[in-house]
């Protein structure tokens, strides 16, 4: 059925979502301004997405299924403390958006894929602003 599998694909968005939010770690008073401020974009960006996500389930008809895929997540991840971590981990998000907005398409849900697609750009510019702070190659 395809509703189940969109359902899938958005549960799988959401549980990235959700494992990069419990990675973030708050900035210090040792943190560049810089990268302070990308991290709280990357945070508020992450969880307007993951409400978005739960709030597209609801409307698939699995509200139960996205608090279920949150919980699965509280367990402990490892910090993303370096931006080079951070960089690499919101790839992998953009990855799930990807991959979220290609199946979407293919099944039919254009909906989703704009909600997809919607979220590879946002996260796209973070990605970009993470570029910018990461350590020069010598």
């Amino acid at each position: 059925n395809a509703v189940h599998q969109i359902r899938a694909h958005v549960l799988d968005m959401l549980a990235a979502t959700t494992r990069l939010l419990a990675a973030l770690t708050a900035p210090t008073e040792r943190t560049p301004a810089g990268e302070a401020y990308v991290r709280a974009r990357v945070r508020s960006t992450l969880e307007m997405h993951a409400e978005d996500l739960r709030e597209h389930l609801r409307v698939l008809g699995s509200g139960a299924l996205s608090q279920a895929a949150t919980q699965t997540f509280e367990r402990r991840i490892p910090p993303a403390a370096t931006i080079g971590d951070l960089f690499s981990r919101l790839s992998l998000v953009n990855a799930a958006a990807l991959m979220l907005e290609t199946n979407a398409r293919a099944i039919g849900f254009s909906s989703t894929a704009a909600l997809a697609a919607r979220h590879r750009e946002e996260i796209e510019t973070l990605l970009a602003q993470l570029r910018e702070l990461l350590p020069k190659a010598a």
